[in-house]
């Protein structure tokens, strides 16, 4: 599994391969994960976020626009003010 974070702004991003650990810290305007992750922290805005495969934590700490679930969250934590 990889480690990852994005520290520029995205236009797009789709991970199709299973991530430990994904830190974003860059507006991003569309995210999809299409494969399991162990632990998003999002830390900066993500105007779409649509969570297709399993996430064990899941850390909110900017707006979400919009979010679809459509895979189990095990543990969901809203840190923005």
């Amino acid at each position: 599994m990889a480690t990852g974070s994005c520290q520029a702004p995205v236009q797009a991003l789709t991970l199709r391969a299973p991530v430990q650990a994904l830190a974003l810290r860059a507006p991003v305007q569309a995210l999809t994960l299409r494969a399991p992750v162990q632990a998003l922290t999002l830390r900066a805005p993500v105007q779409a976020l649509a969570l297709r495969a399993p996430v064990q934590a899941l850390t909110l700490r900017a707006p979400v626009q919009a979010l679809t679930l459509r895979a189990p969250v095990q543990a969901l934590a809203l840190e923005v003010a």
